[in-house]
């Protein structure tokens, strides 16, 4: 443990010590919270935000909770939090364990295992698409042929695309499965899920005694799904219909009432079918990532995603002047897409981030680094964020970007 700075009034345990939750740390700060940061990584990107940092692993729950007990024995928390990161089960099942608020771990493991996430749905009749558990390679055949191809093949704790596949054919099925099992964290299950074809999106919402609060909708660009999934661009607000929209918040609700999330952050991957069905893709109790609900929706919107689901998160009511649009501006977070192999120079980076409507850049690998194939969206080196009153003038900042900030490669 390490501490940074003083006490102060109130504390918060924040789970997850990446690029995301700087956000998070600071917000936490402006409400006068002294922050207790966990992550697995000493030299994690938000160490240097927090008040007192704890070597843990987020996916282990059960150190995690016991350093919550510890905390609120000596009355230095009253909440666990985390936000953009795949932690929902180890906060419910820590702030469980320390009888502070909390949607309840098993609540939170429906939200987080992509398996079970799927049961409730079906049960609920809020959606249909095919899929199957296994739990061996031995049952991969059977159930990839109930299933129908093309599927995807997923592990059922994971995130950000990590150990997904797209398989085309029973021949595919034996590198599928091996990457996806490369990839689970708690959990032993993989799931087999038929392919549902539309736009994307990410829709984040605010629970509270269970009313929904819409917290805006983002549309999703990605890389021709071959095999993998990697987003490359994420835009605020949404280009869709107001109607559609207005079913996806709908579907949402429908959704966090069969798996029983009453409170707290709520966000779903949701695609736009050829027949303009609204198709859950996963949901899950936290906030969008992708700097989209840190922030793209607060930029967009006016909004205060982080304060709303600190609140909750700390036992407080919601305010929800916190979550009604203040303005209507245009957004985006992209990335280059350097070609794989050794990063032999960047340029322009310095000079991108001073070009008006340039919000934030991070980057995530240096010279010498090397970029592997891009199989998930964690791979992903660059984060930009943009924004402006309207489309036209986002699209120039967009290109003087691009004219300014270069990534180059080698693949020797």
């Amino acid at each position: 443990m390490s501490k940074c700075k003083k006490d102060m009034k109130d504390g918060i345990l924040i789970i997850g010590g990446g690029l995301l939750q700087i956000p998070a740390l600071i917000k936490a700060h402006e409400l006068g919270l002294t922050t207790h940061l966990t992550d697995i990584n000493s030299k994690c990107a938000a160490r240097d935000y927090c008040d007192y940092f704890y070597e843990v692993d987020i996916n282990d729950y059960e150190k995690t909770a016991d350093l919550a007990v510890n905390l609120v024995t000596q009355n230095k928390i009253s909440g666990v939090y985390t936000q953009g990161t795949d932690a929902e089960y180890t906060v419910a099942y820590a702030a469980e364990k320390a009888k502070l608020f909390t949607i309840g771990a098993t609540t939170a493991r429906k939200s987080k295992n992509k398996a079970l996430m799927r049961d409730a749905l079906s049960e609920a009749g809020v959606e249909n698409v095919k899929y199957k558990k296994i739990s061996c390679f031995d049952e991969c055949l059977n159930a990839a042929e109930e299933v129908g191809y093309p599927l995807y093949m997923k592990p059922t704790d994971n995130s950000a695309s990590r150990g997904i596949s797209r398989v085309s054919n029973a021949k595919e099925l034996k590198d599928a499965y091996d990457f996806a099992e490369k990839n689970l964290l708690n959990e032993s299950d993989i799931l087999l899920e038929a392919e549902i074809i539309g736009t994307e999106h990410s829709v984040d919402c605010v629970m509270f005694n269970g009313i929904l609060y819409p917290a805006g909708i983002s549309d999703r660009v990605f890389l021709e799904k071959n095999i993998f999934a990697v987003q490359t661009e994420s835009i605020t607000p949404s280009l869709l219909p107001s109607k559609i929209q207005k079913e996806m918040y709908e579907k949402m609700e429908m959704a966090a009432d069969a798996i029983g999330i009453r409170f707290g952050a709520f966000k779903g991957d949701l695609v736009v079918d050829s027949n303009n069905n609204v198709r859950i893709i996963e949901i899950t109790a936290r906030t969008s990532g992708g700097f989209d609900s840190q922030y793209r929706k607060p930029l967009s919107f006016g909004i205060d995603i982080l304060k709303a689901t600190i609140d909750i998160s700390m036992g407080k009511k919601l305010d929800v002047l916190d979550l009604i649009p203040k303005h209507f501006y245009r957004s985006k977070t992209y990335s280059l897409m350097p070609q794989p192999g050794k990063i032999t120079s960047i340029e322009g980076l310095e000079e991108a981030r001073k070009i008006e409507g340039v919000y934030k850049i991070f980057m995530t690998k240096n010279i010498g680094d090397i970029i592997p194939e891009y199989k998930d969206c964690s791979i992903r080196t660059n984060f930009i964020t943009i924004c402006a009153k309207d489309s036209e003038t986002l699209r120039k900042i967009q290109e003087q970007v691009h004219k300014t900030f270069k990534i180059k490669t080698s693949q020797d």
